[in-house]
């Protein structure tokens, strides 16, 4: 008999577990927006890259669901 509701509980967790890494609003028709248009003037990484985007940061972490501090 605790079998079965072992079973129910994984199966439970199974059905359940998807959605926990979804951010809200996501999963129900909601649309992420396109990527910002940005041109840098070199390929660049790190620090480098966050001063090359300068005013367009928070448009650009915004789009990958982070916050520019």
């Amino acid at each position: 008999m605790q079998w079965i509701k072992f079973a129910g509980c994984l199966l439970a967790v199974a059905l359940i577990a998807p959605t926990w890494g979804q951010p809200e609003g996501r999963g129900q028709g909601a649309q992420k927006p396109p990527f910002p248009t940005v041109s840098l003037p070199e390929h660049a990484r790190g620090q480098r890259a966050i001063e090359l985007l300068g005013a367009r940061l928070p448009e650009v972490a915004a789009w990958y669901g982070k916050l520019s501090r």
